[in-house]
């Protein structure tokens, strides 16, 4: 023990303690270099094997956005219904022609059955409303759910000329004058286009 606190030698005591300091700080950068290192080794090993799961998965938005599946609503479609300028009124029923077209970037289902109906009016009395006529879907028995994408699609509805309460029987038959007819697709409701019955 007297020699590590008294070095003995030829050499002054001072040379010693150098020699030993010099000795503690190889094995002190020695051991940050092991350090350094083990740190660095697994560290980009930890780094590598996270990789594979660090990717994203698609938000609940994302997926439900680019579901086909899923229901249009008014900010994904458009309705314009077309009419022949007149008929006449002794030759019915009257066709129309109802457009749904998509106005977002992805696309949806439309069901021309479902929250749908047609309104035939004459200034602000309802002649006749197909959501009052249980036996009368507003676009045919042969309209169908559809996912609509790229292309417009066209609907026909068509009205027999019936009024009032009796309406779905085709009776009594309206008169002559102007009329509005007004579709609804999917809880989306068309401008109010005119014609005329002759």
């Amino acid at each position: 023990m007297d020699g590590l606190r008294a070095p003995v030698g030829e050499q002054p005591a001072k040379v010693y303690w150098v020699r030993r300091l010099v000795v503690v700080l190889i094995v002190v950068a020695f051991l940050l270099a092991a350090v350094w290192w083990l740190a660095s080794v697994f560290g980009d090993a930890a780094q590598t094997g996270a990789s594979p799961t660090a990717t994203p998965s698609p938000t609940v938005s994302e997926s439900v956005s680019e579901d086909p599946a899923r229901a249009c609503t008014g900010s994904d479609i458009s309705v314009v219904t077309t009419s022949p300028l007149s008929f006449e009124g002794s030759d019915p029923p009257a066709a129309f022609t109802v457009t749904v077209e998509l106005t977002s970037d992805s696309p949806c289902a439309v069901d021309p059955n479902v929250d749908s109906k047609v309104v035939i009016k004459s200034g602000e009395e309802v002649w006749f409303d197909t959501s009052e006529c249980p036996d009368y879907p507003p676009f045919g028995s042969q309209a169908q759910r559809f996912v609509l994408q790229d292309e417009p699609r066209e609907l026909t509805t068509r009205w027999n000329f019936g009024r009032g309460d009796d309406a779905c029987f085709g009776e009594p038959k309206a008169t002559k004058g102007y009329f509005w007819v007004i579709a609804t697709v999917q809880g989306v409701e068309a401008e109010p286009v005119q014609f005329e019955v002759k």
